[in-house]
């Protein structure tokens, strides 16, 4: 487990694994905002990406990976050819979206009346907000 623990607001509510897992399949088909944070104190911001939230994928079992189509784009890597390794797929080398991992899990809350989650994966929280 990672030693710095993630930083605590007064309505924050503690979720489940598959509590998270439901909330972020209710966002399926919504616009988001996924930041991802260096934990610490202070926190980092690392990454930010928007773009819609696709189905739930079991393509990368046991991760959990739920695909974001940034704009422009018909969709993941993973859905146009299920082959392992790099794909020469125009500019994916990656499918963009989020990857939960069960084994890297480490608790999660939601914030702001649950319209905010945040997902503490080792060193990295992630961030997933409806936009």
């Amino acid at each position: 487990m990672h030693d710095v623990q993630t930083p605590r607001h007064p309505q924050d509510v503690d979720l489940t694994w598959e509590q998270v897992r439901d909330a972020i399949r209710a966002l399926e088909g919504a616009r988001v905002s996924v930041r991802l944070v260096g934990r610490g104190d202070p926190e980092t911001l690392v990454a930010v990406f928007k773009g819609t939230l696709g189905a739930l994928s079991r393509a990368k079992e046991p991760t959990l990976f739920w695909p974001v189509l940034l704009s422009g784009e018909h969709g993941p890597a993973a859905a146009q050819d299920s082959e392992a390794g790099l794909r020469p797929d125009g500019d994916h080398v990656e499918d963009v979206g989020i990857y939960l991992r069960p084994d890297r899990f480490e608790g999660a809350v939601g914030r702001a009346g649950c319209t905010v989650l945040v997902v503490a994966q080792g060193p990295v929280l992630v961030n997933i907000r409806r936009t």
